[in-house]
């Protein structure tokens, strides 16, 4: 199989003088009638033709009406491209897949953008569920400790202060007497 090659400025003038003194018509012949030898196959000169050269054919991206009117189109006939671009003047069935394919992976990307970020905040949000309520039990603890820790006493706080769950200290200091 030939490499494939960009399409030069002369290949194109040359398509179109054949066109307009032959037609759109009986590609296979066009190296013949033009005299010169154009290595190109006739599939390949009616698609670049039919695709980029015809007068008509509009180049650069789509509008945002043609873009809904696609969107509409394929949602209803599916990917019968010829049948959406006969509907979206100045459009080719090519042009129109091709972009019906980048404009899906953008929607993919974004979809799965979305799901990450929905993902990861319900995960901040089962980490950090419970973090104001022990927060709250810690300041608590915190003060019954300093207004039992005042000069004079034991230090030894009662069952009743305790709060529930946490174990009882295991060392503690007795006052001494002198």
């Amino acid at each position: 199989m030939k490499e494939r090659q960009r399409w030069r400025s002369e290949e194109d003038s040359l398509l179109h003088a054949y066109v307009k003194r032959y037609g759109p018509r009986e590609w296979n012949l066009v190296s013949q009638r033009m005299n010169k030898a154009l290595d190109r196959d006739p599939k390949s000169c009616a698609e670049r033709w039919k695709n980029y050269l015809k007068p008509g054919i509009k180049k650069g991206s789509l509008s945002e009406d043609e873009q809904r009117l696609v969107i509409n189109l394929q949602e209803k006939y599916g990917n019968r491209w010829k049948k959406i671009a006969a509907q979206v003047p100045g459009t080719t069935a090519k042009r129109l897949s091709k972009w019906w394919e980048v404009y899906r992976e953008k929607q993919d990307k974004l979809k799965d953008r979305k799901e990450r970020t929905i993902a990861e905040s319900a995960n901040t949000i089962e980490e950090g569920k419970y973090d104001h309520i022990l927060e709250t039990f810690a300041e608590k603890y915190m003060q019954r400790q300093k207004q039992l820790a005042t000069p004079g006493s034991c230090n030894l706080p009662t069952i009743a202060a305790m709060p529930s769950g946490l174990p009882l200290p295991i060392s503690f200091s007795m006052p001494t007497s002198s």
